[in-house]
Protein backbone atom coordinates (compact mmCIF):
# COMPACT_ATOMS: atom_id res chain seq x y z
CA UNK A 1 0.00 0.00 0.00
CA UNK A 2 1.20 3.48 -0.81
CA UNK A 3 -0.29 6.19 1.39
CA UNK A 4 0.45 9.88 0.77
CA UNK A 5 -0.22 12.47 3.46
CA UNK A 6 -0.17 10.11 6.42
CA UNK A 7 -0.19 11.25 10.02
CA UNK A 8 3.61 10.81 10.12
CA UNK A 9 3.92 13.08 7.05
CA UNK A 10 5.57 11.93 3.86
CA UNK A 11 5.04 8.75 1.89
CA UNK A 12 4.32 5.60 3.90
CA UNK A 13 5.19 2.25 2.31
CA UNK A 14 3.14 0.42 4.91
CA UNK A 15 2.54 -2.91 3.20
CA UNK A 16 5.69 -4.66 4.46
CA UNK A 17 5.74 -6.20 7.90
CA UNK A 18 8.66 -7.63 9.81
CA UNK A 19 7.75 -11.09 8.52
CA UNK A 20 6.68 -10.22 4.97
CA UNK A 21 10.12 -11.04 3.58
CA UNK A 22 12.09 -13.84 5.21
CA UNK A 23 15.35 -12.74 6.81
CA UNK A 24 14.71 -9.00 6.64
CA UNK A 25 14.34 -6.45 9.36
CA UNK A 26 11.64 -3.85 9.24
CA UNK A 27 13.06 -0.36 9.57
CA UNK A 28 11.12 2.82 9.17
CA UNK A 29 9.27 2.80 5.87
CA UNK A 30 8.33 6.46 6.05
CA UNK A 31 9.94 8.51 3.32
CA UNK A 32 9.81 11.72 5.30
CA UNK A 33 12.63 13.82 3.96
CA UNK A 34 13.54 15.24 0.56
CA UNK A 35 16.11 17.97 0.11
CA UNK A 36 18.31 19.22 -2.71
CA UNK A 37 20.94 21.91 -2.94
CA UNK A 38 24.59 22.74 -3.41
CA UNK A 39 27.53 21.90 -1.17
CA UNK A 40 31.06 23.26 -0.75
CA UNK A 41 33.79 20.68 -1.46
CA UNK A 42 37.21 21.48 0.04
CA UNK A 43 40.54 19.92 -1.05
CA UNK A 44 42.52 18.10 1.61
CA UNK A 45 45.75 19.17 -0.12
CA UNK A 46 46.11 22.45 -2.00
CA UNK A 47 43.16 24.22 -3.58
CA UNK A 48 40.17 22.91 -5.49
CA UNK A 49 38.28 25.14 -7.92
CA UNK A 50 34.70 23.87 -7.82
CA UNK A 51 32.72 24.24 -11.03
CA UNK A 52 29.58 22.52 -9.70
CA UNK A 53 28.58 20.55 -6.60
CA UNK A 54 25.02 19.39 -5.97
CA UNK A 55 23.26 16.95 -3.65
CA UNK A 56 19.87 15.31 -3.28
CA UNK A 57 18.85 13.73 0.04
CA UNK A 58 15.93 11.32 0.05
CA UNK A 59 15.19 9.77 3.42
CA UNK A 60 18.54 8.58 4.77
CA UNK A 61 20.36 8.38 1.41
CA UNK A 62 22.42 11.26 0.00
CA UNK A 63 23.43 11.45 -3.65
CA UNK A 64 26.28 13.86 -4.42
CA UNK A 65 27.81 15.20 -7.62
CA UNK A 66 30.92 17.35 -8.03
CA UNK A 67 33.10 18.76 -10.83
CA UNK A 68 36.29 20.56 -9.90
CA UNK A 69 39.93 21.20 -10.80
CA UNK A 70 42.89 20.92 -8.42
CA UNK A 71 45.66 23.50 -8.41
CA UNK A 72 49.33 22.61 -8.88
CA UNK A 73 50.40 20.58 -5.86
CA UNK A 74 53.44 18.47 -4.93
CA UNK A 75 52.11 17.00 -1.68
CA UNK A 76 52.75 13.32 -1.00
CA UNK A 77 49.79 13.29 1.43
CA UNK A 78 46.50 11.64 0.56
CA UNK A 79 44.24 13.91 -1.48
CA UNK A 80 40.68 14.02 -0.19
CA UNK A 81 37.61 16.19 -0.41
CA UNK A 82 35.86 17.32 2.74
CA UNK A 83 32.71 19.38 3.25
CA UNK A 84 30.14 16.68 2.45
CA UNK A 85 26.62 18.03 2.93
CA UNK A 86 25.67 15.39 5.57
CA UNK A 87 27.56 13.03 7.89
CA UNK A 88 27.98 9.42 6.84
CA UNK A 89 26.11 6.88 8.97
CA UNK A 90 28.20 5.05 11.57
CA UNK A 91 29.21 1.43 11.76
CA UNK A 92 30.63 -0.08 8.59
CA UNK A 93 28.68 2.19 6.27
CA UNK A 94 30.57 3.74 3.38
CA UNK A 95 29.61 5.09 0.00
CA UNK A 96 31.08 4.67 -3.45
CA UNK A 97 31.64 6.99 -6.39
CA UNK A 98 31.80 6.86 -10.15
CA UNK A 99 34.84 8.97 -11.14
CA UNK A 100 36.10 10.65 -14.30
CA UNK A 101 39.45 12.46 -14.24
CA UNK A 102 42.31 13.39 -16.54
CA UNK A 103 44.84 12.34 -13.87
CA UNK A 104 46.96 9.89 -15.90
CA UNK A 105 47.93 7.45 -13.17
CA UNK A 106 48.07 4.42 -15.46
CA UNK A 107 44.79 3.06 -14.12
CA UNK A 108 41.32 4.14 -13.17
CA UNK A 109 40.64 5.71 -9.82
CA UNK A 110 38.13 4.17 -7.45
CA UNK A 111 36.11 6.54 -5.26
CA UNK A 112 35.13 5.98 -1.66
CA UNK A 113 33.17 8.09 0.78
CA UNK A 114 34.92 7.43 4.06
CA UNK A 115 32.78 7.61 7.20
CA UNK A 116 35.73 8.56 9.42
CA UNK A 117 35.92 12.11 7.99
CA UNK A 118 33.55 12.21 6.43
CA UNK A 119 35.41 12.74 3.19
CA UNK A 120 35.89 11.51 -0.34
CA UNK A 121 39.12 9.67 -1.18
CA UNK A 122 40.42 8.40 -4.51
CA UNK A 123 42.00 4.96 -4.35
CA UNK A 124 44.28 3.34 -6.89
CA UNK A 125 43.59 -0.35 -7.70
CA UNK A 126 46.50 -1.34 -5.39
CA UNK A 127 44.52 0.35 -2.57
CA UNK A 128 47.03 3.20 -2.23
CA UNK A 129 45.28 6.56 -2.07
CA UNK A 130 45.87 9.24 -4.70
CA UNK A 131 48.08 12.03 -3.36
CA UNK A 132 48.02 15.77 -3.83
CA UNK A 133 50.78 15.36 -6.45
CA UNK A 134 48.78 12.65 -8.27
CA UNK A 135 45.80 14.99 -8.64
CA UNK A 136 47.88 18.15 -9.28
CA UNK A 137 46.40 20.35 -12.03
CA UNK A 138 43.79 17.71 -12.94
CA UNK A 139 40.03 17.79 -13.03
CA UNK A 140 37.78 15.32 -11.26
CA UNK A 141 34.10 14.65 -11.84
CA UNK A 142 32.22 12.23 -9.63
CA UNK A 143 28.80 11.19 -8.46
CA UNK A 144 27.80 8.72 -5.81
CA UNK A 145 25.59 7.90 -2.88
CA UNK A 146 26.04 7.26 0.81
CA UNK A 147 23.87 6.54 3.87
CA UNK A 148 23.40 9.20 6.52
CA UNK A 149 21.80 9.39 9.95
Amino acid sequence: NLVIGTAGKGIDFSNQTATSVTGTTNGSELLDHYEEGTWTPVAGEGTLTVHSAHYVKIGSVVHIQMYGTYDSNSSANQQKITGLPFNVAGGNDYGSLAINSDADLGYNLVGQIDRSGPWVVFAKPNNNKATGADMSSHFVIFSGSYPTH
